[in-house]
């Protein structure tokens, strides 16, 4: 299999907050994965007491990479495109309960009235898998996708389908000309059978990867579509 090249997510925007740990840092949302929206996001910002105000987005990036295959001002960074809301800071502290959408999110806070550039903001990733009552995923049960050996789940209210689809995908990020890339390259996709109201198929990705990807696991069934996604 060819093995895919990436530069990793996280670590482009580790590097992005290397300039504004000290300035613009995140309290809150904590963990990686929320389970529901809005979610609340809090911060603090450092060594500027002068500062009122900050600067307030969420793009999801699954959204964000169809709208660049679509957007006509090519020239222009997406960081420039996005609406930003402005809201106060009080002793120190900004909070916000922020609307995301299913899928990976970016939440990105910046100094009130400056134009935004990899260089001015500070930004959390957050994720919100897509759910459903009607199937459940057993494996992967951790979400470190060098783990990944096996995908399974199984159908809890009938009728149980015939046979399910299963996409893996990797998002793939860089940075270049003072702007941050997404896409999103595929690398599984399987029909397996639906035994009883079982399935699982072996996955075997490991050698792809360099271990820093975020991966997107798809099932789907029907009218069913659920998500999974690991670090």
């Amino acid at each position: 299999m060819k093995k895919i090249i990436t530069a990793s997510i996280t670590a482009i925007f580790l590097s992005v907050n290397v300039i504004c740990a000290q300035d613009i840092l995140f309290m809150l949302p904590k963990n990686l994965k929320v389970a529901s929206s809005p979610v609340a996001v809090k911060g603090t910002v450092m060594g500027f007491e002068d500062i009122s105000e900050v600067d307030i987005a969420v793009v999801n990036i699954i959204d964000l990479i169809k709208g660049e295959k679509t957007r006509q001002e090519k020239s222009r960074p997406w960081l420039e495109t996005l609406e930003f809301e402005t809201i106060p800071v009080r002793n120190g502290l900004f909070n916000k309960a922020l609307p995301i959408r299913e899928g990976i999110n970016t939440i990105i806070v910046k100094p009130s009235g400056v134009t935004a550039s990899p260089q001015n903001i500070s930004t959390k990733v957050v994720v919100l898998d897509k759910t459903s009552q009607k199937i459940e995923i057993k494996e992967p049960s951790k979400d470190r996708s060098l783990a990944l050996t096996e995908i399974s789940g199984l159908f809890k209210k009938k009728p149980y389908p015939k046979t399910v689809k299963i996409t893996i995908d990797a998002l793939i990020s860089k940075q270049t000309d003072g702007d941050m890339k997404y896409k999103m390259d595929r690398i599984m996709e399987i029909t397996v059978p639906v035994k009883g109201k079982k399935f699982s198929a072996p996955v075997s990705v490991r050698e792809m990867l360099l271990g820093d990807e975020i991966l997107l696991i798809t099932i789907s069934a029907d009218d069913i579509e659920i998500t999974k996604t690991l670090f």
